[in-house]
Formats: C-alpha cells, sequence, structure tokens
C-alpha cells in the first residue's frame, strides 16, 4: 500500500491556512497532490473519489476532526463503504500517511494482499487491522459491486504483460508508455512487485505517482 504525504494544510493567497468550510473542499488539495488514487486498494478513480476521514467524524466518535486535514485521505466507493464509521483509533491501525505501509503488505499474483511476514508482531496486528478496516482481506467476488479483487488481477496482467514488452525491447520510449499506463491504471503496489528487478522503473514510478513516499523499516518495525 503505498504511503504518502499529503503536505502541510494548503495556505490561501494572503499566506494564511486554508479554512474548510466543508471537508468536501479539502478534494482538489488531496487530488492535486496524492492523485487520483484510492488511499487504500491504490486504484485510479475518475468520479466518486472521495475525501476520506481517517478517524470517524460523526457525533459519537471524533466530530472535532471533522474539518481537520491531517485527518483526511482519499477513499473510494469500496474502501468507504467497508470502513464505514468504525471507530479505528490511530494507533491501532497503520495509515499510508504516517506508517510504511509501502512495506507492510505482500501483494501476490493472485489478487490477494497479506502482512508482510517481517514485520514485528505489534506492526503486523496494525497492518492486518487496516486490511480488515477497509476490506482488502475480502475474497474475490465476495460482493457483486466491489471490483477491487478483479481490477487487482487487470493490473498485475497490465504490469506482467509491460515487463515482457520493455524485455523485447528496452528503449526510454517503451518505459515512458509503461509509466503512462500505470498512472492511468493505478496499483502503484502491484508495479513496484512487477518490476521489483529493475531499480529504474522503479524510481520512475515513485517519481511519477505523486506524493508518494518510501519510510524506512526503522520508521515502523517494533512499533506496537
Amino acid at each position: 500500500m503505498r504511503s504518502v504525504d499529503r503536505g502541510a494544510q494548503p495556505l490561501s493567497a494572503d499566506g494564511s491556512p486554508v479554512a474548510f468550510a466543508q471537508y468536501q473542499d479539502a478534494a482538489p488539495y488531496l487530488k492535486e497532490r496524492l492523485g487520483r488514487y484510492c488511499s487504500f486498494c491504490e486504484r485510479w478513480i475518475a468520479t466518486n473519489l472521495a475525501v476520506e476521514h481517517k478517524l470517524p467524524k460523526h457525533e459519537e466518535a471524533y466530530p472535532e476532526l471533522k474539518l481537520e486535514w491531517t485527518n483526511f485521505l482519499l477513499g473510494c466507493s469500496n474502501c468507504n463503504s467497508a470502513k464505514g464509521t468504525q471507530v479505528a483509533l490511530a494507533h491501532k491501525v497503520l495509515w499510508p500517511d504516517t506508517d510504511a505501509t509501502h512495506a507492510a503488505f505482500d501483494y501476490a499474483r493472485s489478487g490477494r494482499i497479506t502482512v508482510n511476514g517481517q514485520l514485528a508482531t505489534g506492526a503486523a496486528a496494525r497492518a492486518l487491522r487496516l486490511l480488515t478496516l477497509v476490506g482488502l482481506d475480502r475474497a474475490p467476488l465476495s460482493s457483486p459491486a466491489d471490483h477491487r479483487w478483479i481490477d487487482r488481477l487487470e493490473i498485475w496482467r497490465l504490469a506482467e504483460q509491460s515487463l515482457c514488452q520493455l524485455q523485447e525491447g528496452d528503449t526510454p520510449g517503451m518505459r515512458r508508455c509503461i509509466l503512462d499506463t500505470a498512472i492511468a491504471k493505478g496499483g502503484f503496489s502491484i508495479w513496484m512487485k512487477v518490476f521489483e528487478g529493475d531499480p529504474a522503473m522503479q524510481a520512475g514510478l515513485l517519481e511519477s505517482f505523486p506524493g508518494t513516499v518510501l519510510r524506512t523499516w526503522a520508521d515502523q518495525l517494533g512499533n506496537d
């Protein structure tokens, strides 16, 4: 799962922090800084990509964080629906904007996402809670409206096809085309996995997906 940095709260023309009248007003800033990708399943979302509250905003939870910039991520309808209004305390779950989520999960060609077996016990528990929270541990076809598993398989197919094409003809133009495909489809972690033997392509992916950061193992391992 892509680790991201949304940056500091946006500033108005006079240099003061932007005051959001409603949380939806943060969407353009988040999309500009992080791209039009779900912060959890990593798919590129053309429409209905929503401002997602890490900690729920309802009155019985954290209403004071309803307009808080640091509580915002981007979520697709599937991840948002799975997460719902569950109260997930920040220290109980890994979050893409604060933790080394890029190193916390293993992506398999089958479409399955599992917790990295090298994580310390506490971090592994937090990673598993995140998968459960947003439903990325669900079996394929668990819901007719949930296409995340199918979309992962499609991205795997495209990424592996792109790797074969690159091996047949490694040119700057081919590399640019592969990056353009990755940007258009999303699935950052899958592309990074398929091209794990190509540091130059991985560097290109890191540069191409806005807001992407790589936090070190020390940032995550051993954190309970």
